[in-house]
């Protein structure tokens, strides 16, 4: 059974120290909310992820990366964003770490670290790069490249958890990039279950 209770359970964790979906300073990033300047969280003790292109020079520079790579000479081509973007990311961190894992312990307890850590040492786990996917196309949007939004989508099956970039396009069109899975495609229930309880509904034709 598919649960999306991961930012229920984050909230419910740190009650007495979120304030207003504000943690230390920082609005929390969770499905459908705004990434860039945001703080990211998890339902169990780790590090928070932060997301911040003015101030983190790793993951400013990878944007600068991905948006030279959609030029083609003078023209921007807004077909490449997503597959230079999901490639970038796959690349910029290419050890892939367990979900759980705590390796760097002096950002366990919920300690701020810049996602560009992550970048600059290579290593990830689903939730960095499902937020540098999404944060890099979020830019993309905010420059005025593309016209669609993404989301730092996460949810539970069984006793695994899984974060991805959900991307929906202008026209309602929803491509799901999960570097982590290696899935760069339309909304799907393989290798993880993507949808949404409202994406289900519509395609069964409920109300």
């Amino acid at each position: 059974m598919t649960k999306w209770i991961n930012t229920v359970l984050t909230r419910k964790r740190l009650e007495d120290k979120i304030q207003d979906d504000t943690y230390k300073g920082r609005p929390l990033i969770f499905r459908d909310s705004r990434i860039n300047g945001g703080v990211y969280l998890g339902s169990n003790r780790r590090e928070a992820l932060v997301v911040d292109f003015d101030k983190d020079s790793y993951l400013s520079s990878l944007y600068e990366q991905a948006k030279e790579k959609c030029f083609m000479g003078r023209k921007f081509v807004k077909q490449l964003v997503l597959p230079t973007v999901y490639s970038l990311v796959q690349n910029s961190m290419p050890e892939r770490l367990p979900h759980g894992f705590l390796k760097y312990s002096q950002f366990k307890d919920d300690v701020k670290v810049y996602l560009g850590f992550f970048i600059k040492n290579g290593k990830g786990c689903c939730r960095h790069r499902a937020l540098a996917t999404a944060a890099l196309l979020e830019k993309f949007a905010d420059e005025g490249y593309i016209r669609g939004k993404a989301s730092v989508d996460r949810n539970i099956i069984g006793k695994d958890s899984h974060a991805w970039c959900r991307y929906t396009a202008h026209d309602g069109t929803v491509v799901i990039l999960d570097t982590q899975f290696d899935y760069l495609g339309p909304l799907n229930t393989k290798p993880w279950d993507y949808m949404r309880k409202s994406d289900k509904s519509f395609i069964n034709g409920e109300d």
